[in-house]
């Protein structure tokens, strides 16, 4: 009596190391260019956002200048200090006739308030942080804006300045200069060179 003897079929075999190793490497690659495309699509978004954030200001602004005939902050002189709180003031506090700072259509744009900031002297001359409600309802507190990066908005009011010698700074000399810093959060506007600054201009 015989028995069926058991074959196994030919030409079968696992993968070799090789093989693996370069699927691996795609892969990887792959992983890379994805991960580069992320990078790049936050980094887009980011500066999207911050133009939005400068478009929407500036027009608030081109509205208070309809209403009032002019633009706030030309108190400060010095075109290197940050003229913002004179603009929130102006775009978001209640109107004069209410006893508020801001112009007679105010608010002209809505600040969510954890994008609302307050200089921080405990950590040091030009640190910020998240403004309390408390002292969003005070109106002695100079109030910033934050943009995507955690930095305050820059702005300048022109108009009023004297423009010699400072015209190679200001981007709307007869209007006013509003502007985020972008990711490298160097203010290279007041040096005359925008670098990633983000303006209304």
């Amino acid at each position: 009596m015989t028995f069926p003897t058991e074959t196994f079929p030919t030409g079968r075999r696992g993968f070799t190391l090789v093989e693996i190793l370069i699927v691996i490497s795609i892969i990887a690659i792959l992983m890379t260019m994805i991960a580069g495309g992320v990078i790049y699509a936050k980094r887009r978004a980011e500066e999207n956002t911050a133009q939005t954030q400068v478009n929407n200001f500036s027009a608030a602004l081109d509205s208070f200048y309809s209403d009032e005939g002019y633009y706030p902050g030309s108190e400060v002189k010095d075109l290197e200090i940050n003229a913002l709180p004179r603009l929130f003031d102006a775009l978001y506090s209640p109107p004069k006739s209410k006893g508020g700072k801001g112009g007679r259509s105010s608010p002209y744009v809505e600040i969510k308030e954890k994008d609302i900031l307050v200089k921080d002297p405990d950590m040091g001359e030009e640190a910020y942080r998240m403004a309390t409600l408390e002292e969003i309802n005070d109106p002695d507190v100079d109030k910033y804006v934050k943009d995507p990066w955690g930095m305050p908005l820059w702005y300048r009011e022109n108009k009023s300045k004297k423009k010699e010698g400072t015209v190679h700074i200001m981007h709307r000399p007869n209007k006013a200069d509003l502007w985020s810093t972008g990711r490298d959060k160097i203010n290279q506007t007041l040096d005359g060179d925008n670098g990633d600054d983000i303006g209304n201009w």
